[in-house]
């Protein structure tokens, strides 16, 4: 070999051939070196989550101290006494408003995790994810508080797609409901309801047994099943309902929440009657159980009638796929609309920016609008989901109430823990409150 040679000849002859001068070598062996021979795969320590964890609902809502009372009054009714008289009318008989109760519980959330002890060893060698135990403390605070948030916005109704054998069925829905929750199939509650015993979130079967603990019982295809209580918190569609709605062509379905499906303390409090235009019905939209298009007239008529009861709404929150048809229904305007970004910031949480009514709409008449992927769908007839739900909201007149903050856990002996393990447990206590469900509206049986 002649290594005589000027450096451009050397690179000439270098870039000509695989791997420079040594593939002359290297392209004549049977069986060169492979990746597998000389390397052995690695990996890092930072762990990427591809899982959509925001919970902006959760962070929107104002969280308060629970304070000393498990109940709060509603006024429901005026003083029918009040009334114009004459120069020597007699007076007229005193009269009082009307209040009404309400209480409901806290409720306990946990999130547990743990590692074993000889996965904490391992996870420190070469390749592990190092502190096992930190990477689980890390997106177990993460899955905490996604649970409190999709807890918070379970939806209320759901759709019963296979009958199937006795205490077993599947829903449209799983994942709006909780091992626990009692749910009712049609408006007969003098059958109890029945409660959830198992979930299965992939397939949609449920198990189930009656809460009075008799015999089996069975759902029928095609019916609407709806929330009679929760074992977790109250979600925000449990609030915002009304009784003798058509949900996925079933009529006149009742949805409880609280405790008015057990006449409150005593039997003293309010009845299970949510009918529409009453102090414990919100105000509902929809479609009699049929799917419709976007409109934003069905916004104006839900932000009239929050008004007309005296609100003032100050949230809108839907869906992305909402979100996308709100963009489109404005779009038209875009051209009477001045160009600018306008950005609206809450609770730690800001919205996309957008025009004020345009192509990416942050508010529409002067309110927030917020798209949250946990936002419930309705139910159709045609045993699936429709669009996500849309809703208008006072704020003032709802928040989380706390009994217990965040609080964590962590036992490391073996005599305590039953095994050579690591064990930790997060634990809130609150529940969603909501003081005047006036104020409150929704949209439902959107596409």
């Amino acid at each position: 070999m002649d290594f005589k040679q000027t450096v451009l000849e050397f690179i000439q002859r270098s870039q000509s051939r695989p791997f420079g001068l040594a593939g002359e070598y290297l392209l004549k062996a049977d069986d060169p070196l492979q990746v597998a021979d000389f390397f052995n795969v690695t990996y890092g320590t930072k762990v990427w989550d591809s899982l959509n964890s925001q919970r902006k609902f959760f962070n929107l809502l104002r969280h308060n101290t629970w304070g000393n009372v498990i109940g709060y009054r509603i006024r429901s009714a005026r003083n029918p006494q009040s009334q114009p008289i004459g120069e020597i009318q007699a007076l007229p008989d005193v009269g009082k408003q009307t209040y009404m109760s309400v209480y409901t519980l806290p409720r306990q959330v946990v999130t547990p995790v743990g590692s074993s002890e000889l996965a904490q060893w391992i996870a420190t060698k070469e390749g592990g994810i190092g502190d096992a135990m930190a990477k689980e403390l890390q997106f177990g605070e993460i899955d905490h508080v996604k649970e409190l948030q999709q807890e918070m916005l379970l939806s209320a109704v759901d759709i019963v797609m296979t009958a199937g054998a006795s205490n077993t069925a599947a829903l449209a829905n799983p994942t709006s409901h909780r091992i626990g929750d009692v749910v009712l199939e049609s408006q007969n509650e003098a059958t109890g309801g029945i409660v959830l015993t198992a979930i299965n979130d992939v397939t949609g079967v449920i198990s189930f047994t009656k809460t009075d603990g008799t015999g089996a019982n069975s759902l029928v295809q095609g019916t609407a099943v709806t929330t009679a209580s929760r074992k977790g918190m109250t979600s925000l569609d449990d609030i915002i309902e009304q009784d003798g709605r058509t949900v996925a062509g079933t009529a006149n379905q009742n949805v409880e929440c609280y405790n008015f499906s057990t006449g409150g303390t005593g039997g003293s409090g309010p009845t299970t009657t949510r009918t529409a235009l009453s102090w414990n019905a919100a105000n509902v939209f929809d479609g009699a159980g049929v799917a419709r298009d976007f409109d934003t007239d069905y916004i104006d008529e839900a932000v009239e009638t929050v008004r007309f009861w005296g609100g003032e709404p100050d949230l809108f929150l839907t869906g992305t796929d909402q979100q996308r048809h709100f963009k489109q229904a404005l779009q038209i305007q875009r051209r009477y609309m001045e160009t600018g970004d306008f950005v609206v910031k809450r609770g730690g949480e800001e919205n996309i920016p957008g025009q004020r009514a345009g192509f990416q709409v942050s508010t529409y008449d002067g309110i927030a609008l917020f798209a949250d992927v946990d936002t419930p769908h309705s139910v159709t007839g045609a045993y699936g989901l429709a669009g996500s739900n849309f809703y208008c909201l006072d704020t003032p007149w709802l928040e989380v109430g706390v009994a217990f903050t965040t609080e964590y856990f962590e036992q490391r002996d073996p005599i305590i823990v039953g095994k050579l393990a690591i064990v930790g447990l997060f634990r809130t206590t609150m529940e969603l409150k909501c003081y005047d469900f006036r104020k409150q509206a929704k949209i439902v049986d959107l596409l």
